[in-house]
């Protein structure tokens, strides 16, 4: 025990010594999570990492938690390493990064509508009356004019989707399953792009804030495995699981290489950044068979979250 724990608990290190949790009176929500993550540690001899808010007698904490099983030379598990760290500083960063990050996007969006997205209004209006008068004429040029026509349009559309995907609005609690089946759906529209959303049990994120950014981790997934990834099929899943909400996107695309998290993009970061400001832990790792998972659980009732570190998909 360390300084940290003895500020955050309010409990003298020596206390610890050959005491459970519960016999140290700390919450029971909490010691129900560790129990669960110690025990799943031990059954995968791997790491399980972990997010957790301590509230104590010294205001609440944001902690990143795991729990590392040493082996046995016959590979059984002789001890379990705990290692927790205070992340509270670094989530007040992250939320101002985030909050940064949203306000910059909303002005991007504002000046493609009121700037792109106006001057493309005026040239398709060009573009629409020298149809007309092409026609007239019965000039050939008014095919081509036609297609370029066309193309404009095209352009507006894609000028609307990108100023609604970068105007973060917030999702209801109730509306996470809608808005990721909508996403799902306009992706599957695409073509060459093959993407569903699967949930077995229907189910509501009792909080805005969480709906939202999860939706928004689902939404740069989607698009990292399209754009990045080369994938022709994506799978989104939203499920309840024993410790917690569970978001999922699959897709067989060309996957991370294993070295990628050391030149993560702004996306990827992103994506770390609304995970633990909500209290999850993200997950991107190759799936196996091929393609890449990205993945976010939610942990019920403290609102940490957690997940397993290992070379594939199980």
């Amino acid at each position: 025990m360390n300084p940290t724990v003895e500020l955050a608990s309010g409990i003298h290190r020596g206390r610890f010594l050959g005491r459970a949790n519960r016999e140290l009176g700390l919450p029971d929500s909490l010691c129900r999570l560790w129990e669960q993550v110690l025990r799943e540690a031990i059954a995968s001899r791997g790491e399980v990492g972990f997010a957790f808010r301590f509230d104590g007698p010294n205001g609440a904490r944001s902690f990143l938690g795991r729990y590392v099983p040493e082996l046995d030379p016959e590979g059984r598990v002789a001890s379990v390493l705990g290692i927790g760290v205070d992340i509270t500083e670094r989530r007040a960063l992250q939320e101002q990064l985030l909050a940064t990050a949203a306000q910059e996007q909303r002005r991007i969006a504002q000046d493609l509508h009121d700037d792109v997205g106006q001057g493309l209004t005026g040239a398709a209006l060009m573009a629409d009356a020298m149809v007309q008068a092409l026609a007239a004429q019965g000039r050939p040029e008014a095919g081509r004019a036609a297609r370029l026509l066309d193309l404009l349009g095209g352009l507006q559309q894609r000028v609307r989707v990108l100023c609604r995907g970068l105007m973060m609005v917030e999702i209801d609690s109730g509306r996470l399953m809608s808005a990721l089946t909508d996403l799902a759906d306009k992706v599957d529209a695409m073509d060459g792009i093959r993407c569903t959303f699967e949930c077995p049990d229907p189910m509501a994120v009792a909080d805005p804030r969480t709906a939202t950014y999860l939706f928004r981790i689902a939404q740069e997934a989607v698009s990292n495995a399209m754009k990045h990834g080369g994938a022709q099929a994506v799978c989104i899943g939203l499920r309840r699981q024993d410790r917690g909400i569970r978001l999922e996107i699959r897709d067989d695309g060309r996957g991370f290489p294993p070295s990628s998290r050391l030149r993560e993009g702004m996306g990827l970061k992103i994506m770390r950044y609304r995970a633990e400001s909500i209290g999850g832990m993200l997950e991107i790792r190759p799936a196996r068979g091929g393609g890449s998972k990205v993945a976010c659980q939610i942990e019920s009732g403290n609102g940490g979250g957690s997940t397993h570190h290992a070379g594939h998909d199980d």
